[in-house]
């Protein structure tokens, strides 16, 4: 394997995550989502705390999406999957995620906070975390397709909620710096302030899980990467809420609502795979039985075929033929009795097609050799003694009439000779 090869996913891990963290950086500027240059005192808490929230995420999901394309293009020239190329490319994912570092801590100097902390090093830290988090789940989603897809199905989902929110806020005249992660921008009375920041949340966690696992099984992908495929995308969204913090406004639930959501939609996500993986494990087991069933069945028929072809140890009774003697068995049996006579094992040829005598007769089997020499010999015995009783019944005949058995009668047998 040429060193072009081996370089080529390690490259495309790096450009990708690259130009994944500046694009949705470039992204969340230009649409307001992440506005550095104001003060953030205690009313504004939940502002920062989103902000913060908004950098984790983003850069730990751009050292996913890298090992994920490096990830496909190592399949794709045949590298082999192995733990010590998956850390790698899941390496160079998150250094190539870390372009996302100097991208937020220097638009971070014109923020102030009222708690006198620094924001550049605030910032900095929560975005080193989001870099150090997207590596470890790269690992992860390098494991099996279905968490890699989970993983891009969330990012894709995140965005267009955000942009949905931001589309909302402009019309109704708020400003998009106060859009959540994950959470749709939604004010009025219809319904209740927890629905819109759980509700996406949960159900998009459940369908997305559900949904990457069914993809999963139909392509073969084991049932432990089914049964966790729906964790790496909310697993992004939970640690980046938990390392962002519940904000410094609990009582307006702007930012503790969905800080409290975001770990819950990473159960409700496994609980969504589980679900097609419980399926896959019943699926395997009833096309297990059948194959089972249908190699008994097939042993069975075998079994029964090759019993079919043995030859039985009692063989029934066969009628006499025509002649008055016993049919082969008969012969078989009598030279078993005689151990002085070699026996001669029954014929294995088919039989011949049985006829029917004219005088109605039942039908015979062809005998065996021995028999027909015993046939043999009877008939000619049998025509012997009708010879004899022949020439007896002559010469009786003979005697009565007077003539000898030369030829000539008896009167001229008692002639003197010489006389006419």
């Amino acid at each position: 394997m040429t060193m072009r090869v081996r370089i080529a996913p390690v490259m495309t891990t790096f450009v990708v995550a690259l130009l994944a963290g500046a694009a949705q950086l470039g992204v969340a500027y230009g649409l307001g989502l992440l506005l550095w240059a104001r003060s953030f005192n205690d009313s504004s808490a939940d502002v920062w705390a989103g902000h913060l929230t908004w950098i984790c995420w983003l850069a730990a999901a751009s050292a996913v999406s890298g090992a994920v394309a490096g990830g496909k293009v190592a399949r794709l020239v045949s590298l082999p999957d192995t733990v010590g190329w998956r850390i790698v490319i899941a390496a160079v994912g998150g250094v190539g995620a870390a372009v996302t570092i100097p991208l937020v801590m220097v638009p971070t100097r014109y923020a102030a906070l009222s708690s006198g902390a620094d924001p550049v090093m605030v910032a900095g830290r929560v975005t080193v975390v989001g870099v150090l988090v997207g590596a470890v789940v790269a690992f992860g989603v390098l494991l099996a397709r279905p968490l890699a897809w989970n993983a891009i199905a969330t990012v894709v989902w995140m965005w267009l909620v955000a942009l949905g929110s931001v589309v909302g806020a402009l019309r109704r005249g708020d400003d998009p710096e106060e859009t959540r992660l994950g959470v749709w921008s939604y004010q009025g009375d219809a319904v209740p302030d927890w629905v819109p920041a759980v509700v996406p949340m949960l159900a998009a966690a459940f369908v997305i899980g559900l949904v990457v696992a069914l993809l999963g099984r139909r392509v073969g992908v084991s049932r432990l990467g089914t049964a966790i495929a729906g964790t790496p995308g909310p697993l992004l969204v939970a640690v980046a809420y938990l390392v962002a913090g519940p904000g410094g406004q609990p009582n307006t639930d702007a930012q503790l609502l969905p800080y409290l959501a975001a770990p819950y939609a990473v159960i409700v996500g496994l609980i969504g795979s589980l679900l097609v993986a419980a399926g896959q494990r019943r699926t395997r087991e009833q096309t297990a039985d059948e194959s089972t069933k249908r190699l008994e069945e097939e042993q069975g028929t075998r079994t029964l075929v090759l019993d079919e072809r043995k030859p039985t140890s009692e063989k029934p009774a066969k009628p006499k033929d025509s002649a008055g003697t016993g049919g082969p068995d008969d012969e078989w049996l009598q030279q078993i009795r005689d151990p002085e006579q070699p026996i001669a094992l029954p014929s294995t040829r088919a039989p011949e097609p049985s006829t029917v005598t004219g005088g109605g007769s039942t039908p015979t089997e062809k005998p065996t050799r021995r028999g027909v020499r015993r046939r043999q010999s009877s008939r000619r015995a049998g025509a012997g003694e009708e010879a004899a009783a022949t020439a007896g019944t002559n010469g009786g005949a003979s005697e009565s009439s007077g003539v000898s058995p030369s030829g000539t009668s008896a009167s001229d047998s008692s002639r003197p000779e010489g006389t006419s």
